[in-house]
């Protein structure tokens, strides 16, 4: 076993952030490389450095310091945040750095993931956030495209969906991305929710027309430990109903922030797919930047096999 005594550097500076929180961060140090030469001395050969101001914005702002690391301590380097490019890839490893961590971009991305590989090998990793057993995935930015107020509007949609307009449960559809287009549509009960019966052809057409992936349905009237349950209809793309939808639950922790439903921080439960005698757990989280206001979402689950065989090539 080998263990990587781990560097965050944010400003150039050693630090830490209390469960993630950029607002709740504590500095170590301002000479991170004399951090590396301690592990060094106390019988660490490799070290895990994570830029978390490159992982916030998406740049190398701390790329002197990861180098400094390298050359003061000659320790194996590994490093990540904000790697979302092959020129950041590259960056790294012709100065030296030994492995290169991709994130979310290795999800998002699969021929960015399959070009790094082939070209650098073993100098690629990827990295998943593990909360409770769930693989976390970081959501696109969360943009709020339309608020559904017009009643002619919503009695189409709900009549579509098989059900009926209540104003009274003061909540209205929103369109909302996370990475994907969805209708946010807010129904009062579990027995409702689980009676809606969509008509395929009307709902692919109004898709269409709202230029959505589809209508991602739910219901406050939760189980106990359960923020919401959730129906996900898509037939636009050939899919009447899914059992787990990552994007759309990531829409849907925006739209409960939006709505004044939760405050930032905050972690949720969603269940869905029990329409489909599928019923999945899907934890979401959200945070807010003290500074700018901007709002970062993740989206986890637990995979499960369903069939296992080998295929001959």
């Amino acid at each position: 076993m080998i263990i990587f005594p781990a560097i965050d550097l944010f400003e150039k500076k050693a630090v830490r952030l209390y469960k993630g929180r950029y607002d709740e961060m504590t500095v170590y140090s301002d000479n991170p490389p004399e951090i590396a030469l301690d592990f060094k001395k106390q019988g660490a050969s490799h070290v895990h450095i994570v830029d978390l101001e490159g992982a916030k914005y998406g740049s190398t702002p701390n790329f002197e310091v990861v180098c400094a690391i390298k050359e003061q301590s000659g320790l194996f380097c590994e490093v990540g945040g904000g790697v979302r490019s092959e020129e950041t890839v590259e960056k790294y490893i012709s100065a030296g750095i030994d492995r290169v961590i991709l994130g979310t971009a290795a999800v998002e991305d699969e021929d960015f993931l399959i070009s790094c590989v082939k070209k650098y090998g073993d100098k690629i990793a990827v990295g998943a956030d593990v909360k409770d057993g769930f693989v976390m995935m970081d959501m696109a930015s969360p943009v709020l495209i339309a608020k559904m107020e017009d009643i002619v509007e919503l009695d189409r949609l709900y009549d579509i969906m098989g059900s009926e307009y209540d104003q009274s449960i003061g909540l209205n559809p929103y369109l909302i991305s996370t990475g994907l287009p969805d209708i946010m549509m807010p129904v009062g009960s579990r027995e409702e929710l689980a009676n809606l019966a969509p008509d395929m052809k009307l709902l692919s057409d109004l898709s269409a027309k709202y230029k959505v992936t589809g209508v991602h349905a739910f219901t406050l009237d939760a189980a106990e430990g359960v923020t919401c349950h959730c129906r996900n209809f898509a037939p636009l793309y050939d899919i009447d109903e899914e059992a787990a939808t990552g994007t759309s639950n990531g829409a849907l922790t925006y739209y409960l922030y939006l709505t004044g439903k939760i405050k930032a921080p905050a972690r949720l439960k969603i269940v869905q797919g029990e329409a489909m005698n599928r019923p999945s757990v899907i934890m979401t989280s959200i945070t807010e930047d003290p500074e700018t206001g901007a709002v970062s979402i993740k989206v986890g689950g637990r995979a499960v096999i369903l069939a296992e065989g080998e295929i001959n090539l």
